[in-house]
């Protein structure tokens, strides 16, 4: 989980979460410290560690300007891939076959890569079709619906972090990935359920 898209999830849902807590707690000295504390770090990051916010900013710039882009974004492989995904909808082009049709789809359409398609909603969709897609997102979907019934913030967020990772990442089609995923899922869900007061 150490794709960018997993760590700024994190920051989205951490930062304002510590937030959120030491406002409902009064710990007003608290925040006042932790807001200079990453006052502090940004000033560090930009000026003594020379991070270019001008970078950041041209990535941007490119993923949303494939067109004059030189490198193989997500969007472009994205990009690429549709017209195979709409070609094999209902059924997908099957678990074994994916990589090798997506990669000759790549050389087909003049990309050197030879990745899979960094998006794990489409390669489900790549994979195994459109029911395939709807049953992962079904499963997903309950669990999110669980951590929300049985009021877990803590599962809540981790199936966010996950959802979101999702996007960017074929995190479910590796071996640490799955078991990554499997292991926090359940017992996640298993501290929610025990601590849930049932009625």
């Amino acid at each position: 989980m150490v794709a960018k898209t997993a760590i700024i999830i994190n920051i989205l849902i951490i930062i304002p979460s510590l937030f959120y807590l030491l406002i409902t707690k009064k710990k007003i000295k608290t925040l006042l410290f932790l807001l200079i504390l990453l006052a502090g770090v940004f000033y560090f990051t930009t000026t003594k560690f020379k991070l270019p916010l001008n970078r950041i900013s041209d990535r941007i710039e490119e993923l949303s300007n494939t067109t004059n882009s030189n490198r193989e974004t997500r969007v472009v492989l994205w990009k690429s891939a549709m017209p195979l995904l709409k070609e094999n909808i209902v059924f997908g082009v099957g678990t074994g076959d994916g990589n090798k049709v997506l990669i000759e789809n790549y050389k087909n359409n003049g990309l050197k890569t030879n990745t899979n398609i960094h998006n794990q909603y489409l390669d489900y969709l790549l994979r195994v079709g459109l029911f395939g897609l709807l049953v992962f997102i079904a499963v997903i979907g309950y669990a999110v619906y669980l951590s929300v019934k049985l009021n877990n913030y803590v599962y809540f967020c981790f199936l966010i972090l996950v959802l979101g990772s999702c996007f960017t990442e074929n995190i479910l089609s590796r071996q640490w990935g799955i078991i990554f995923f499997a292991s926090f899922n359940y017992l996640l869900y298993l501290n929610a359920r025990n601590t849930y007061k049932w009625e």
